[in-house]
């Protein structure tokens, strides 16, 4: 399922580089694949292969999860909530769509314009990432609960959200200057999150906190971007 995390950002890069119809073949392989594998269980009962994997209403156990300990637990299982979670979980997908993705093209809205009169946008290796991981960080923010393997879906992407730098153009004395305090805050709100992770059993606190290094990362990021837009235009 955290594939699925990546995909409103994923959507968007193969748009943008390889044009609709080329967008639309991909997808098209792609559901294929997914039918070919799952044909064996669609012939022997293809409505409970089909609502089992898609399950959305189902129910997680309070005792494991990771990121909610500090919630009442009929909070945590109350449908409200799990679609107050999906409403922001879309809102900060589409900000960061609108506002942070792309924005050396010119944003998302810019390249899809673009898109439209025929002109496609090369993006590099920097923006993709950015844009993925961002996604897949959003997902894990607001998800109903996060368990304590789901770790490993996006540990080793936070190095390069927290540290990455656009390719703007900086003075010689900015180049030697090295930001400790920075770095240090940085590292400290990774390993805030590896020591999160690695309390057995969650607890409200690690929980809290948790949420609180995520929340700051997606903050951070929404700032940074708008002071780098800020000092590319000065400098323009």
């Amino acid at each position: 399922m955290n594939v699925l995390l990546f995909a409103p950002a994923l959507f968007f890069i193969l748009l943008l580089n390889i044009g609709i119809l080329r967008t639309a073949l991909n997808l098209f392989c792609c559901a294929a694949v997914q039918v070919y594998l799952g044909l064996p269980f669609l012939k022997a009962d293809p409505i409970s292969y089909i609502r089992r994997s898609f399950d959305l209403g189902r129910v997680f156990l309070f005792k494991w999860t990771v990121n909610w300990r500090f919630l009442p637990e009929e909070l945590f299982l109350s449908p409200r909530l799990h679609l107050t979670l999906l409403s922001c979980h879309l809102l900060v997908l589409v900000v960061f769509g609108y506002y942070m993705w792309l924005r050396s093209h010119g944003g998302l809205r810019s390249s899809l314009i673009g898109l439209y009169h025929g002109i496609r946008t090369k993006i590099g290796v920097g923006e993709t990432l950015f844009a993925l991981f961002s996604a897949n960080l959003i997902g894990i923010t607001f998800a109903r609960s996060l368990h304590y393997q789901f770790y490993s879906w996006y540990y080793h992407q936070l190095p390069f959200l927290l540290f990455w730098n656009s390719h703007d153009k900086i003075s010689g004395k900015q180049a030697l200057a090295v930001p400790w305090m920075s770095i240090i805050i940085k590292a400290a709100v990774l390993i805030g999150i590896e020591i999160c992770w690695n309390v057995y059993p969650s607890t409200v606190l690690s929980s809290l906190f948790l949420h609180i290094y995520h929340f700051g990362i997606i903050v951070y990021l929404i700032v940074t971007r708008i002071e780098r837009q800020k000092l590319k235009e000065k400098s323009a």
